[in-house]
């Protein structure tokens, strides 16, 4: 397998694309052997064919031996390799797990949901005609419906948009543009939001919209339609709008779903408990020994069932780390529990119609758990590699500017609360008026007014998609407005310091690090190498040649393959 290749099209691949729970018939030909597994043509020809869609590459034959080779290595990790003991790890059994249950639920969801979803002709029509327009709308939001029910009396009263959007959004933008949002098409935005604006005419404003965000009160700006729509086209599109409509119509099926079967608002919390829970995660798992809480007392109930301290801390233990760390205040975590509520009631229904149990299913975690395995013990083959300190003092120089320190800008700045009131300024600034003066008058951050709005020495990289600007500018020069938060600055630069290498051993494990994941594909390929010095790995390349002359007759197996489950 040439390395190039294999670092210009990474492992990625088997991860997104695999398929290797399949087993060979009479009619699906084996195009590699790994020790004494087979791998057969279909589980081959399924990846091959994905991955040609999703890269848009041209079949050829090095990409197959590529994605082949891909295949292999899968079979070599989950199968042969003794040296990373990923399945007994805790880490390991506990994402498992998540990825069981998730394919069960999204199998659950997928039948009793988008399944039942149907695409009338009136519907496959409105969809063609809103295809080929253009809306252009403004909106107020609300999180509650009684106070969109407000903005939308006021609205029809007279108030104006403008007036509203400063007093309902705190995105700037928005505030000050009276909440126009410019031009979209069918599928930008919410379906909810779009179907509403889309039965408008220009002018007209709708009642209170439900979203999945809160409520929207929209006025139609403007509408464009393509000209000289034909029955013909429509006709042609009948297959690829009956897909659209549904997928269009999967959110709100959804949610109704999900409403049908809890009622979010019934879910009642001990505040004090749910306190608990959130001073324990601490970034990690909970600590759920702990004498100060009474385990057995409910953190929430919920028809009728208790859900306690001890019972929700093991289950919050038991979810994936990156979920875990989303969990950065009390309201996602309540969110979170209220999930627990959510999937145990799905998870009833899911039992009673035996999906835990369904081929399709299993077939699909067998998958994911190859993928969860290749995936984990490339993080260990990285991470264990032994890279020399030449190699790792050789990355530092090549890539020095990641081991320096930042260049940084101090500046005078002077704080507004919104984008004119920032361009009036400026303006004055540029004409000669007194910047002290300027910051005094006008500025609104009072810890820099105090020093004559000097910040001292700050990173550039603070000042994000203006920090080019700044740092390009000169010394004197006053620029702006730059936006920061839901406020706007204008600034003069006062002085600059650019970023200087840090020495190599103070940054060394950093370096280290870099140098393993820029290399990571060529330290996977050698440890592969190793493991394929002691199990034989025969390619049937005839097969792999006649690739696309077995393709023609791939409906003769790709979905006769035996499925098989993972214990």
């Amino acid at each position: 397998m040439n390395l190039r290749l294999m670092a210009a099209l990474p492992l990625i691949v088997a991860i997104l694309f695999l398929s290797g729970c399949s087993i060979k018939n009479s009619d699906n030909p084996v195009i590699a052997t790994v020790g004494e597994r087979e791998i057969p043509f279909s589980t081959f020809y399924e990846r091959y064919s994905k991955y040609l869609h999703a890269t848009g590459i041209r079949d050829n034959f090095p990409t197959r031996e590529f994605v082949l080779d891909n295949i292999i290595t899968e079979e070599l990790l989950y199968h042969y390799d003794t040296k990373y003991q990923i399945k007994s790890t805790e880490d390991y059994k506990t994402n498992r797990e998540w990825i069981k249950r998730q394919t069960v639920l999204s199998f659950l969801k997928d039948r009793e949901v988008y399944a039942k979803l149907t695409a009338s002709e009136e519907e496959m029509r409105n969809a063609f005609k809103r295809a080929n327009q253009r809306l252009s709308a403004r909106h107020l939001y609300a999180e509650t419906e009684e106070e969109a029910k407000q903005l939308y009396t006021l609205v029809k009263s007279g108030v104006s948009f403008d007036l509203l959007a400063k007093k309902v959004f705190t995105d700037s933008t928005l505030a000050n543009n009276g909440g126009y949002i410019g031009y979209f098409s069918w599928g930008d935005m919410d379906p909810a939001f779009e179907d509403a604006a889309y039965k408008l005419k220009p002018g007209e404003i709708s009642e209170p919209v439900k979203t999945e965000f809160g409520y929207s009160v929209i006025k139609l700006e403007d509408k464009v339609t393509r000209p000289l729509l034909t029955e013909n086209e429509f006709r042609r599109s009948i297959p690829a709008l009956s897909r659209e409509v549904k997928i269009y119509k999967k959110p709100l099926a959804e949610r109704q779903y999900i409403q049908s079967l809890v009622n979010f608002e019934d879910i009642e919390f001990d505040e004090s408990q749910l306190t608990n829970l959130f001073n324990r995660l601490g970034g990690n798992r909970i600590r759920v020994a702990s004498r100060e809480v009474n385990h057995d007392k409910p953190v929430m109930k919920y028809a009728g069932k208790e859900y306690n301290y001890a019972d929700v801390a093991k289950r919050l233990n038991h979810l994936p780390d990156f979920h875990l760390q989303k969990l950065t205040t009390p309201r996602r975590l309540a969110v979170a529990l209220q999930g627990f509520v959510l999937q145990d009631k799905l998870w009833q229904v899911a039992e009673s119609k035996n999906y835990t149990n369904n081929e399709e299913v299993l077939d699909a975690f067998c998958k994911l758990d190859i993928n969860l395995v290749v995936k984990m013990k490339k993080n260990e083959i990285v991470e264990d590699a032994v890279i020399p300190d030449s190699i790792v003092r050789r990355f530092y120089e090549e890539h020095i500017r990641f081991f320096s320190t930042h260049n940084e800008v101090n500046v005078q700045e002077i704080t507004l609360n919104n984008e004119d009131e920032a361009k009036k300024v400026l303006s004055r600034a540029k004409q000669g008026a007194d910047f002290n003066n300027l910051v005094t008058k006008y500025s609104v951050n009072k810890k820099t007014s105090q020093n004559n709005g000097f910040t001292g020495f700050i990173p550039v990289k603070n000042f994000l998609h203006a920090g080019n600007m700044v740092w390009n500018s000169k010394i004197g020069e006053v620029v702006g407005p730059v936006e920061s938060g839901n406020k706007w600055l204008v600034l003069k630069i006062a002085d600059k310091m650019e970023g200087k290498p840090l020495p190599f051993m103070e940054v060394r494990e950093e370096a280290l690090l870099a140098a393993k994941y820029f290399n990571s594909n060529k330290l996977m390929h050698e440890y592969v190498q190793t493991l394929k010095e002691d199990i034989p790995v025969k390619i049937d390349t005839s097969i792999l040649a006649g690739y696309k002359k077995l393709g023609l007759v791939k409906t003769n197996f790709v979905n006769s393959s035996s499925k098989k489950g993972v214990n």
